[in-house]
């Protein structure tokens, strides 16, 4: 076999073998390139999606914690709304708070049963998903907003929204 193969190579022309030796490097080179670089920089990407996926999932995980929570502090006080301590409260805003998409968001708790909570750039839409969530699940309402355009990011508010029991 190997002797057969050298008496076709020595049979070539030298063009002919410069041409075989050009393809071989393009075939290499494309090999090198599918498996040395093409196949790592997917998995590099599917990567960092698998990491916005899990922090969702870890979010919704933290929402529905405080929603337990809260519901077990309400079934431990018999069932009444106002029996949800502020504890409760506080620990199911937080993590509502923290599903709302902006990280630097602050709650405070201003008197027992009112709250705090300041936005630094949070989106409209996510702002009124975390105003019905806040409302359905820590039974709060809120009564003073502050609210403004953030420069430059269109889309996005700041400002403080105070919130108290219903």
């Amino acid at each position: 076999m190997k002797q057969k193969l050298q008496t076709w190579w020595r049979g070539l022309s030298q063009r002919e073998r410069r041409a075989m030796a050009g393809m071989g490097i393009v075939v290499t080179l494309a090999l090198v390139w599918q498996l040395g670089i093409a196949m790592p920089l997917n998995s590099l990407r599917e990567t960092a999606q698998q990491g916005q996926q899990a922090q969702a999932d870890w979010d919704q995980v933290r929402i529905l914690r405080a929603q337990a929570l809260a519901l077990r502090a309400l079934d431990a006080a018999g069932g009444a709304a106002s029996a949800m301590d502020n504890a409760a409260v506080l620990q199911t805003l937080l993590a509502v708070t923290a599903a709302a998409g902006d990280a630097r968001a602050q709650v405070q708790e201003v008197s027992p049963g009112s709250y705090s909570v300041r936005f630094d750039q949070v989106s409209p839409g996510a702002l009124a998903t975390w105003l019905q969530t806040v409302r359905q699940q820590a039974r709060l309402l809120p009564h003073d907003a502050d609210l403004q355009r953030v420069d430059g990011a269109p889309g996005a508010w700041r400002g403080r929204i105070m919130l108290g029991a219903r």
